[in-house]
């Protein structure tokens, strides 16, 4: 966001925060399982070679 964004603009992000961090609550208190999509990232570097 930045001083050329309108009231519209603010809202629209206001609103999309909002769902964001509703869902984002239920991840913590359910368990992010059922809310994170596979493949998960695994790490790229090796403790030995």
């Amino acid at each position: 966001m930045s001083f050329s964004h309108k009231e519209k603009e603010l809202e629209k992000t206001l609103v999309a925060i909002e769902k964001t961090l509703k869902v984002y609550k239920k991840a913590l208190e359910n368990g992010v399982d059922k809310y994170v999509k596979p493949p998960f990232i695994k790490p790229v570097f090796r403790k030995y070679s």
